[in-house]
């Protein structure tokens, strides 16, 4: 049975996928003719858009356009998806941005949807790490019903395609709600020349929320702290030492790695990042055989008091594996 799925936020407005970067460009007519927002493809696979990027994304914002960018996600393994996030990053780091970055995987053929969601996983996940800002899947109605797993929906938000008139319908989806929908691949613009994709974007998909009332950025933590990944297919210890700003042999210190070169799917590392690093830190560690409460303390960089003290042990000689360790 097929049901709307409604929006989660209010709208922005009307917005604009640019593809195209060629022709001339008005952006203040674009604006008066009712555009809101324009999303630039700015990447595909591991090339970038070019020199003519910069100039016309400044264009669009000098109009009182909210400005994005779009990847087209080509890898076909974690590692490759990292690459590319990071080239992405590279490509927009400097330009202005106040839609949230966004990401469309359709060449999928060939991939299990166990692979497609691992992979378009380690590109949300580098951006998000890389950027500071959780970005969006553009995808269409039928995949956000049938593809996308807990691991992507509802923690990515959802750029959902279908030209249904009345709003995106799905048979069921991981999500509640869309923050843009893009109802027409064929339209037109005043001011942007060619055909470019429609959508409506809702507030939700803008990179700073507007909830903060207007208060002043937090400082940026300083120091460092402890984050627990959780290895996907195709992770390798030097592409995760790369995203994460650490080295193999820090990673392989840290978790008592055997063998450098075999990682598998579910094992869970610990991770000693940048306090500015955006994601919540670990909160527990679990005990394996081997372990004493000194070694651990030590690998991870905090004290035999601290860890008594927050676990409340009655003999720091005696742990066991299994046992789950609180760190904060």
């Amino acid at each position: 049975m097929l049901m709307a799925l409604n929006p989660i936020a209010e709208l922005l407005g009307r917005g604009a996928l640019v593809e195209n970067l060629n022709g001339s460009f008005d952006f203040r007519a674009a604006r008066r003719a009712g555009l809101a927002a324009v999303v630039f493809q700015a990447s595909a696979g591991c090339d970038a858009a070019g020199g003519a990027l910069s100039g016309l994304a400044a264009a669009a914002q000098s109009a009182g356009l909210q400005v994005g960018y779009l990847h087209r996600l080509t890898a076909r393994t974690v590692a490759q998806a990292r690459t590319q996030a990071r080239r992405f990053l590279a490509a927009t780091r400097d330009l202005p941005a106040g839609l949230r970055p966004a990401v469309s995987f359709d060449d999928v053929a060939g991939l299990t949807p166990q692979q497609v969601n691992a992979i378009a996983l380690g590109f949300l996940e580098t951006v998000e790490y890389g950027g500071g800002v959780r970005p969006m899947l553009l995808t269409d109605a039928r995949s956000a019903s049938l593809l996308w797993g807990t691991s992507i929906a509802p923690r990515f938000p959802l750029w959902v395609a279908d030209n249904t008139a009345g709003g995106p319908q799905v048979s069921a989806s991981p999500w509640t709600g869309w923050t843009a929908w893009q109802y027409a691949t064929a339209g037109t613009v005043r001011g942007i020349p060619g055909r470019v994709k429609l959508s409506q974007f809702t507030r939700g998909a803008l990179a700073v929320s507007e909830d903060d009332c207007g208060a002043p950025t937090p400082p940026t933590p300083t120091g460092t702290k402890l984050i627990c990944v959780t290895v996907v297919y195709g992770d390798t210890l030097s592409a995760l030492a790369r995203t994460f700003g650490t080295t193999v042999d820090e990673i392989v210190r840290m978790n008592r790695i055997a063998n450098p070169n075999r990682i598998y799917p579910g094992n869970r590392l610990v991770l000693r990042v940048p306090a500015s690093t955006p994601i919540e830190p670990c909160a527990t560690y679990t005990v394996v055989r081997g372990d004493t409460l000194s070694g651990i303390a030590n690998r991870l960089g905090l004290s035999v008091q601290e860890l008594v003290r927050l676990n409340n042990i009655a003999n720091p000689n005696l742990i066991y594996p299994g046992q789950v360790l609180k760190l904060q």
